[in-house]
C-alpha cells in the first residue's frame, strides 16, 4: 500500500509542477497589412525580472523560462508605435500575435539663405 501512496504523491507533485511551472512565449509581430516586422524588440517584465528577445526575419521570437502569471509585454520597432499590455502567461507554451501600427511620418523642411530686399 505504501508503494501506491508514493506513486500517487509523485504524480500529484508532477501535476502541481505542470500547473505552476515555467512558461514559454511564442510571439509574432506584424504590421497592419499582416507583413512580418523583423528586428522588433520584445520585452517581458515580471516584478523585478526582465526578459527580452528580437524578432527574426519572419517577425517571430520565442522566450523561454518565463514566470507563469501576469506580466507586462512590450513590443517596439523602428517606424512603428510601441505597444505595451498586461498579459497572463499560463504554464507551458503560450502564443501571441500582435500588430503594431505605423508611426506618423514627420517631414521636416529647412530653408536657409539670405533674405533679399525688394526693389
Amino acid at each position: 500500500m505504501r508503494h501506491h501512496f508514493e506513486v500517487a504523491t509523485f504524480w500529484a507533485s508532477c501535476a502541481l509542477w505542470a500547473a505552476t511551472g515555467p512558461a514559454a512565449l511564442r510571439i509574432g509581430i506584424a504590421d497592419p497589412s499582416g507583413a512580418a516586422i523583423p528586428g522588433a524588440s520584445i520585452r517581458i517584465s515580471a516584478g523585478s525580472a526582465t526578459f527580452s528577445a528580437t524578432t527574426d526575419a519572419r517577425g517571430r521570437a520565442v522566450l523561454y523560462h518565463l514566470p507563469a502569471g501576469e506580466v507586462a509585454l512590450h513590443a517596439e520597432a523602428r517606424d512603428f508605435i510601441a505597444r505595451t499590455q498586461t498579459v497572463v502567461l499560463r504554464p507551458g507554451e503560450n502564443r501571441i500575435a500582435w500588430q503594431l501600427r505605423m508611426a506618423p511620418h514627420k517631414d521636416a523642411i529647412t530653408v536657409t539663405g539670405d533674405e533679399q530686399a525688394g526693389p
